[in-house]
């Protein structure tokens, strides 16, 4: 939409639209970036809360390629 990654048309930075998962009640992930996107990529995490602070997964991520860590492909299912 904006031909890159890290700023919009008017040149401000990109914000997530949202920064939990669930929305709404208790957060089972918070969603945020692993640093600061670039012009070319970005790397999102999903970092677990709550009941889900123990699950064997941990945080996962998910990069502009469309590429997840490869040792966690099962929880991504």
């Amino acid at each position: 939409q904006n031909d890159r990654y890290d700023r919009d048309k008017a040149g401000n930075k990109i914000a997530l639209p949202f920064t939990q998962y669930p929305q709404d009640g208790e957060a089972l992930y918070l969603i945020d970036f692993s640093a600061d996107p670039t012009q070319e990529t970005y790397t999102l995490m999903a970092i677990p809360q709550g009941s889900q602070a123990k699950d064997s997964c941990g945080t996962l991520t998910l990069n502009n390629a469309g590429n997840t860590d490869a040792a966690k492909d099962n929880c991504w299912k």
